[in-house]
């Protein structure tokens, strides 16, 4: 947020909503604001903060540019997790972590019912990189910076049915292993507990509701993909619980990609411009969800296009009553909500989380500060696959509401 937005900002009163109590927001020095703009966490992707009203602190994961670990960092202050210590709670395919190999990803630390819990994406096999796989973790600790307190709980499986049974617990929706998924996030709405993650989803799969005809058909409305094939990237929600994180029932697709933006055929900058993507090979992709609750209304703020300079973010919708894993309670933005600023240099802003700070809301998302995928001054591998990048940073932002209650992000920083 630009400091003039920041001064505007702190001299009024609104209200937000923090686990569905009210908060009067009040002035705050613009100094604590505008320091934590500048990228906290270089080389760190989908990044996660969490703030710990027990002990205070700050606590930071993300996807580390090795894509071998889980760690986690703890300050009194975001700007504070710049340089704050790096604890390695686990690494891939070693210890706790055995059998979950490379290509650790978006990790996502939680706090619930006075235990923590680590939700990560990672590959479960040696030779297949992106046969990637939802976990979840636990901590016997109430400090998850203890790496000999964790213990890999298991990967999530989900089913379509209301309950399990000892011949579906093992059912990974469709696809075998070879199918992607990744990018789990839970969250609580009316006392139950939801499961929502990225899946791809195929003509004739599980979540079609009509097979064979060259689209997806998803709650009685046909998808036709946007740039050809047959796959589609996108958010699936289920439920879950405390009791066991690993089990999700009632599984259903939520959000397909359906507009250009979302497929790098539409590639968006805050200032109005349209512009090419750098990649020639597209790809259509809703990933990363992230929740935001308020004002009777659910938020679900998911990542889409292909990685470079058109990634972006878009917005489903939902009355907080809906059943949410039916995806006609959920209206889709019909443009990015937040995306690329070329006036600022910051490209395919993406995969954000939500904290407080004070009376402030505050997105955390991870950005480039040059288009494309790699720059030739500072690559240091000679892949060009675009999931391998690693050049990306995390960054903080406060955001705003607007006067119908939405969440407004603002311009990228």
């Amino acid at each position: 947020m630009k400091k003039t937005l920041i001064k505007i900002f702190s001299v009024f009163a609104c209200l937000s909503v923090l686990a569905g109590v009210f908060v009067s927001c009040s002035e705050k020095e613009e100094e604590g604001i505008s320091s934590y703009v500048k990228p906290f966490g270089k080389n760190q992707a989908d990044p996660w903060v969490y703030f710990h009203p027990v002990d205070q602190n700050y606590y930071y994961t993300a996807t580390d540019s090795g894509f071998g670990k889980l760690f986690v960092k703890k300050a009194k202050s975001i700007d504070g997790l710049r340089t704050a210590s790096t604890h390695t709670i686990g690494t891939a395919n070693s210890g706790w972590l055995s059998g979950a190999y490379s290509y650790i990803w978006a990790p996502e630390l939680h706090y619930i019912y006075g235990e923590w819990y680590m939700f990560f994406t990672a590959s479960m096999s040696s030779s297949g990189s992106f046969q990637v796989k939802n976990y979840v973790a636990k901590c016997t600790s109430q400090d998850p910076t203890d790496s000999s307190a964790w213990t890999l709980l298991g990967r999530m499986r989900a089913n379509v049915e209301s309950t399990f049974s000892d011949s579906n617990t093992n059912v990974i929706l469709s696809g075998g292993d070879w199918v992607m998924s990744l990018d789990g996030t839970v969250f609580e709405v009316n006392g139950q507990w939801y499961y929502a993650w990225a899946q791809n989803c195929y003509d004739g799969g599980w979540a079609d509701e009509v097979a064979g005809d060259g689209m997806l058909t998803v709650g009685g409305r046909d998808y036709v993909n946007l740039i050809g094939g047959i796959s589609w990237s996108c958010i699936v929600i289920g439920k879950t619980s405390p009791e066991d994180f690993t089990k999700v029932t009632d599984a259903r697709v939520i959000s397909v990609p359906s507009y250009g933006w979302e497929c790098q055929l539409e590639n968006y900058d805050y200032n109005g411009a349209f512009y090419t993507s750098s990649q020639t090979n597209k790809v259509n992709v809703d990933e990363g969800p992230a929740i935001l609750h308020r004002n009777g209304r659910v938020f679900l703020v998911f990542s889409a296009s292909g990685c470079d300079e058109s990634y972006c973010l878009g917005m489903l919708t939902a009355d907080e009553n809906a059943d949410l894993t039916d995806i006609n309670s959920w209206t889709k933005s019909e443009t990015p909500v937040f995306c690329t600023s070329v006036r600022n240099s910051v490209y395919g802003p993406g995969h954000c989380s939500f904290t407080k700070d004070g009376d402030y809301d505050v997105m955390v998302y991870h950005a480039r500060n040059y288009p494309g995928l790699y720059k030739t001054s500072n690559i240091t591998s000679s892949t060009t696959d675009a999931l391998s990048d690693g050049h990306r940073s995390a960054r903080a932002k406060v955001f705003t509401w607007n006067a119908d209650g939405t969440p407004n992000f603002g311009e990228a920083e």
